[in-house]
């Protein structure tokens, strides 16, 4: 059985420091800025997304 760590308590800006860090330093030198500029794109993707998500969503009534 796998055991991963639960992702509802690790603070959300771990995942945006981890990944850029990865991407600047550690992968090949070959690489780095196409996995910067695509960490960036998935974030910039990810604000559209979820800012699409609200505007739709704050139209709608609850029903009980």
């Amino acid at each position: 059985m796998c055991s991963l760590p639960d992702t509802r308590l690790t603070p959300r800006g771990v995942f945006q420091t981890l990944t850029t860090a990865y991407a600047s330093e550690v992968c090949p030198i070959q690489l780095r800025g196409y996995l910067t500029a695509y960490v960036n794109l998935c974030w910039g993707c990810g604000i559209l997304l979820s800012s699409g998500v609200v505007k739709v969503r704050s139209g709608l009534t609850a029903t009980p």
